[in-house]
């Protein structure tokens, strides 16, 4: 049986399109186990009549506060050989299953997306990076290579090595893909897309292609607290994290063009920051122009 943990607050316009792309699998060994993050919508109720009729989605209301002790509950309360998080705002591909047989005791199963608008449009195709894979577990903690947490499904050996998620963990993706790599027998990666990844203003960094100073901010402070945590950690201490840390100092002091040029990054991230920081409208039209040579617009 695979669990399905949705974390859900709020989303009382997408949450019915996550829950039927389940149901509408045909699969039937599973359990969707839904944690209500104190919603001031209508989204308990629309997940309570769901639950009324199939006995395999469970509603419970977050005893905690936030997605991160939300997703801890959600695990307690599991029993699957495998696990899953969802988010209620996207939608997984009746294809996802046929991936189950092959993911073992020990093993971790990783795969692409579609990238879509809030009303489901085709924007381009989220690729795996293969570097959680090609790379050793050292440089893949050093960069904090990760992937978004519902790329993952866990057998339940490796879940529980990564749950219950540090309360304090600003990414629980770069925590769940570094526990992944450390733990895992074996990474398998299914480059098909088998995931539609919702992009609308409610997310928590505004969308994928949002390079807004305060953003770009906030990710480089949460990825320094990160790293923060994971220093004080007797297993991570040794892991030489000096260079992403130059990279995300430059990021929250808004680096001047100068200070960029003239740091020890290597040429390939120097160019990404300016124009991350100087020139953002122009990373989006980046990310996109190089979306199309990839391949991954249509």
């Amino acid at each position: 049986m695979i669990s399905f943990i949705m974390m859900a607050k709020n989303e009382k316009d997408r949450i019915k399109y996550a829950i039927d792309g389940i149901l509408e699998s045909g699969f039937e060994d599973f359990e969707l186990i839904v944690i209500d993050d104190h919603s001031e919508d209508d989204t308990y109720n629309i997940v309570k009549s769901y639950a009324a009729v199939d006995k395999r989605i469970k509603l419970y209301k977050n005893k905690y506060i936030g997605k991160v002790e939300g997703t801890n509950y959600g695990y307690e309360l599991s029993s699957g050989d495998l696990v899953k998080c969802i988010d209620a705002d996207d939608i997984l591909d009746s294809q996802f299953f046929d991936c189950l047989q092959d993911i073992m005791p020990g093993c971790s199963h990783c795969h692409a997306a579609n990238i879509v608008s809030n009303n489901l449009d085709y924007i381009a195709k989220y690729n795996v990076n293969h570097g959680i894979v090609d790379l050793n577990f050292e440089e893949v903690t050093s960069r904090l290579v990760s992937l978004p947490k519902w790329c993952w499904t866990f057998s339940r050996e490796v879940a529980d090595k990564i749950f219950p998620l540090p309360s304090d963990m600003p990414i629980e993706d770069i925590w769940m893909s570094i526990r992944a790599k450390q733990y895992s027998e074996k990474i398998l990666v299914t480059d098909k897309p088998l995931y539609l990844y919702r992009q609308h203003k409610g997310q928590d960094y505004g969308g994928i292609l949002n390079y807004g100073f305060d953003v770009v901010e906030l990710r480089a402070w949460r990825s320094i607290k990160t790293i923060q945590l994971l220093e004080l950690m007797n297993e991570y201490s040794y892991i030489d994290f000096s260079y992403l840390k130059n990279y995300l100092n430059l990021c929250v002091s808004r680096a001047s063009l100068k200070a960029i040029l003239f740091s020890d990054l290597v040429l390939r991230d120097k160019a990404k920051l300016v124009l991350i920081l100087h020139f953002p409208s122009a990373a989006s039209v980046f990310t996109k122009i190089k979306w199309w040579f990839d391949g991954r617009c249509q």
